[in-house]
Formats: C-alpha cells, structure tokens, sequence
C-alpha cells in the first residue's frame, strides 16, 4: 500500500523496523513503501510475500539489557527467537532481561563486553557459537554519546563515540557473519 497521511509517521519511515521490511521484490514501485506494522507485530507476520517466521532462530542484540534494546530483545522472544546479547555496566538490568527472556520460553544468554572492546565482543560471539551453533539475526542496537556543547567535545569524546557507534557495529558484524552460515540478516 502507498504511503498516506492516515498512517501515524512512526509506521511510515520507522528506522530499524523499515530496515526488517525492506528485502527483494517488497518494493513495488518507487513512490510506495511497504506497510509496517507496530513494532511488536512484525516478528511473527508474512508481510508483501516475505515469511518474516522468526521461531527457533538465533539472535544477537547488542545493548539490549535495557532501553531499546530490551524491547526488541523480548519482541524477538514473543516471536520466539532464541536471544543472546551484551551489557556494559548495569548487571541488575541485565539480569532482570535475562528473566524475562527465559519466562518466553526461549533460550537466552548475557554477557558483559564492551563493544568497542574486540576482545569481550570476540568472547560474547564464541559463547554464542557454543551455545546456539548458529545465527541468524543480528541487531547492532548499542550505542553511546557524549552530551555537551560541540565546542566542549575533546578528542577523547570523539573517540569514544566512534569505537562504541561506528567500530562497535564493525566488530559485531564481522564476529556475526561466519556465525551465519547460509546466510542471516544484521540491523543497524
């Protein structure tokens, strides 16, 4: 269906859910985007000819102990998508996410790496590997900024910014793609 005013703008451009949606053949013509569904539907939908049937496959969420994250994390597992992912610091959280992932039914591992860290993120994937064999999905959702003027930022901030949003995401998807076998989908 063609994009119209009735439609909240949240379901017209939504970032990483049009990012789900778009594969070959969902385009139909230039000027019209694919429906998109509220966020917690789209995991267990065919939509435009695409089989978006996500149970019993494999998960990586990247800062999903709280926020964002968390919630396409416990999306992923109402689809019944067996979910791993990373948290930095806040170990409560994480373990609170870890419950509720597991009360899903589902298989579910934490682990604390820094993303900007290849070494802890390398760690995260080998525990992935032996615990799931295989992936299928990766969601490169963690990220970090500094709030200040632009002329109070140091190099120091700069840095940080890019290893955790830009290296980060670079890091996550080069441990992910041999973990995908056949093939697999990364959201950023």
């Amino acid at each position: 269906r063609p994009v119209s005013a009735s439609r909240p703008p949240c379901l017209q451009r939504n970032g990483a859910v049009f990012a789900l949606m778009i594969r070959k053949g969902s385009m139909r013509r230039q000027n019209e985007l694919p429906y998109i569904p509220p966020v917690g539907s789209i995991f267990a939908r065919r939509t435009h000819g695409l089989d978006l049937e996500l149970r019993g496959r494999h998960a990586v969420v990247t800062g999903a102990g709280r926020g964002i994250g968390r919630a396409i994390a416990l999306a992923l597992a109402d689809a019944g998508v067996h979910v791993a992912f990373n948290y930095l610091r806040n170990r409560k959280a994480a373990d609170a996410t870890l419950a509720e992932l597991r009360e899903r039914g589902v298989d579910a591992l934490a682990a604390k790496a820094n993303v900007a860290d290849p070494q802890a993120l390398s760690g995260m994937f080998t525990e992935v590997r032996e615990r799931f064999g295989t992936l299928d999905l990766l969601v490169a959702n963690a990220a970090s900024g500094v709030e200040r003027d632009a002329m109070d930022l140091t190099a120091h901030h700069f840095h940080w910014t890019m290893e955790v949003n830009a290296w980060g995401f670079l890091n996550a998807a080069q441990n992910a793609v041999p973990l995908m076998g056949n093939g697999g989908s990364i959201v950023a």
